[in-house]
């Protein structure tokens, strides 16, 4: 029971970000230095007490302050939950082992069946000119909420007109976006090859792609067919898609994938095509509605983000234990996308590699995976700026996405650039392919903001 309350409490609380990877643990006084600086706070114990604390702080394993005018001091071991009062929410800042239950009872309803999902927050929208039409081919930096990332993806629908590369990039969604920097990476590599960058911009050649030979679940399910082919068949569960009045499962899923492999072989370049659903950003709205998007909350959450949820580790089985080898962040539902793990492998002697993906379910989608055990290789990269940018109400807007200067594009639904690159020169007997390079960052609305009237309102800091 333990372990299905923290899994709960992890589902509904962890989806607002795709971040970095650390192991879970509870919050001590090094994860909780923000409640010094609050005059009051509200603090409930494991047997349903609130007490209201005026001038705490984190001492040791304790919150102390002044409880009606006396000193008090309560150990973090008795602590469900902490609460703050802010720009009248209630925000959860703290949580600790026992708190997992109490909090997943005071958010049950999320567990209920829910309306149709409003549309996912995932930030701006890159159309790439085909020759007839403007075709979706991006979402640069999904899961920069509040905080700024670098995102860097292929696009699979420019094509040069007239000597130029052209986009239109809009905000669709019910949240603010912030673009600090745009460029468009020209990457040419030797024909016969594909690439896919990873979330740094490394760039790497896939030569000799190889299928699984077997693809199952933890339960035994064979699910091969579902993944050895980029086509309309995925392997896991959208709820909006299938049966929005299902009850949702917060578990564990495991994809268990082999394939051939040399001997010899030392490294594996592992890709993905995968997306996070539309479920997991549904939620990441209902949080937020809930309580706010105080930054604590935002730090707790990125804190305990990395379980399978919004990003999954990716193990090997070697030597007779499965080990860590790789990470895979997640994409928007709206654009599945490749991504890449760099494997090590040199410990793996058998002629087999064997992998696992520990996921939760109804947060995944997964469409294809290969392995590529081939060297890079050379590739030649021209990062291209903007030379003409004009945002919907004409502004000239180029100098603001020319460089990583603070100075950010920002839009509300509805707002919409047209952008335009230089076309590079042409390389004979090479193939071809585009990165769109973005820096940027997003904040969602909430429903009771009610923000989304905001359409047609532009602005550049």
């Amino acid at each position: 029971m333990y372990k299905k309350h923290i899994s709960f409490f992890l589902v509904i609380i962890l989806v607002f970000s795709i971040s970095s990877c650390v192991s879970t643990r509870y919050l001590t006084e090094n994860q909780a230095p923000f409640i010094g600086s609050e005059k009051t706070i509200w603090v409930t114990i494991k047997n349903g007490i609130e007490y209201k604390i005026s001038n705490p702080k984190v001492k040791d394993s304790e919150i102390v302050g002044i409880v009606n005018e006396k000193p008090m001091e309560i150990s973090f071991s008795d602590i469900a939950y902490v609460k703050i009062k802010k720009i009248n929410k209630e925000q959860i800042v703290l949580g600790v082992v026992a708190g997992a239950a109490e909090i997943a009872l005071y958010i049950g309803a999320l567990n209920a069946p829910s309306p149709p999902p409003p549309t996912p927050s995932c930030g701006p929208f890159v159309y790439s000119f085909d020759g007839q039409d403007y075709t979706l081919d991006a979402e640069p930096y999904g899961g920069a909420v509040g905080k700024d990332r670098t995102g860097y993806t292929k696009l699979n629908h420019v094509v040069p007109v007239d000597g130029k590369y052209q986009f239109r990039m809009k905000n669709e969604l019910n949240e603010k976006q912030c673009t600090d920097e745009l460029k468009l990476l020209v990457v040419d590599h030797p024909l016969g090859t594909d690439i896919v960058p990873d979330a740094k911009g490394n760039i790497y050649t896939i030569s000799s792609p190889v299928t699984p030979i077997s693809a199952y679940e933890n339960s035994g399910k064979d699910v091969l067919d579902l993944v050895k082919a980029k086509d309309d068949q995925v392997w896991g569960n959208d709820p909006y898609l299938t049966d929005p009045d299902e009850g949702i499962r917060y578990a564990f899923n495991e994809l268990i994938l082999e394939f051939p492999k040399p001997k010899d072989a030392k490294t594996a370049k592992l890709v993905i095509s995968a997306c996070n659903t539309s479920f997991s950003t549904y939620k990441s709205r209902e949080f937020l509605d809930k309580y706010g998007d105080f930054y604590p909350v935002m730090g707790f959450v990125r804190f305990l983000a990395r379980r399978g949820f919004v990003r999954f580790n990716v193990e090997a089985w070697e030597n007779g234990h499965w080990r860590n080898k790789g990470i895979i962040r997640g994409s928007s539902p709206y654009l599945p996308r490749d991504q890449i793990a760099i494997l090590d492998i040199s410990d793996i002697k058998e002629d087999r590699l064997k992998l696992r993906l520990k996921l939760a379910e109804d947060f995944w989608m997964i469409n294809n995976v290969l392995i590529d055990y081939s060297r890079d290789a050379p590739v030649t990269v021209r990062e291209l700026e903007v030379v003409d940018a004009v945002d919907h109400n004409g502004n000239d807007i180029k100098k603001v996405l020319r460089s990583n200067d603070d100075k950010y594009y920002i839009t509300e639904k509805g707002n919409y650039a047209m952008i335009t690159f230089e076309e590079s020169p042409s390389v004979a007997n090479i193939s071809r392919s585009f990165i769109i390079k973005a820096r940027g960052y997003y904040e969602i609305h909430t429903i009771d903001e009610d923000r989304s009237a905001k359409e047609g309102i532009t602005a550049v800091r």
